[in-house]
């Protein structure tokens, strides 16, 4: 995982999903990540056309693919830190709206 992140390749996974599914996607891995719980794979969904995050511990399957994001993933980055700003912002306004 850290080789296709620091190369900027993409990856296919085989994971399970929260409620025990079996997904396939292809992945553009942006870099991992520690949740309060686990590693975290953050990336772009090529099938979803979205910022995903995985949890590593449910993947179950790795392989290189053979896309290339360079240079793509700045903006990935900067777009994935956007939306998660704008997202624990509004969580703090509805918490201090509700208190």
């Amino acid at each position: 995982m850290r080789e296709a992140c620091r190369d900027e390749f993409s990856v296919r996974i085989a994971n399970r999903d929260a409620k025990g599914r079996r997904t396939a996607r292809e992945i553009l891995p942006l870099g991992l990540s520690y949740s309060p719980k686990t590693l975290m794979l953050v990336g772009w969904c090529v099938l979803r056309e979205a910022h995903r995050t995985f949890e590593v511990p449910r993947i179950e399957a790795l392989e290189r693919g053979g896309r290339s994001f360079r240079p793509r993933r700045v903006q990935l980055l900067r777009d994935y830190v956007t939306l998660r700003t704008a997202e624990w912002k509004r969580q703090e306004e509805e918490a201090r709206l509700r208190s």
